[in-house]
């Protein structure tokens, strides 16, 4: 996606706004949201896009990082990109923007 997190950051919130809504063939495709190797569900763990939660469809979505310290994401070990790992179909439309609260830990 282009988005790198520092070494040492822990991901403290997170939440995606789906500007699109997801399509692929027969609407079976997954995806999931998080970090680079070492957290590549992190802020969104896979799941369909048919899924009944419409959890990408239009709107706003909190991700699995909520603020509390139970949900974290584990201190990245280097330099991480922000990624969104496609499965099962290929999409065929859809749009989303992510975001990440974080800090550095030393």
């Amino acid at each position: 996606l282009g988005v790198y997190l520092p070494d040492n950051a822990i991901i403290v919130r997170s939440w995606y706004e789906n500007i699109t809504t997801f399509t692929s063939a027969t609407d079976a495709a997954t995806i999931a949201l998080g970090v680079d190797t070492d957290a590549e569900a992190g802020i969104k763990a896979a799941v369909a896009i048919s899924n009944g939660a419409n959890a990408y469809d239009a709107g706003i979505v909190e991700g699995l990082s909520t603020g509390a310290a139970s949900a974290f994401v584990a201190k990245l070990t280097g330099q991480r990109e922000l990624c969104a790992t496609v499965a099962v179909e290929v999409l065929t439309a859809g749009k989303l923007r992510m975001y990440a609260e974080y800090v550095v830990s030393i």
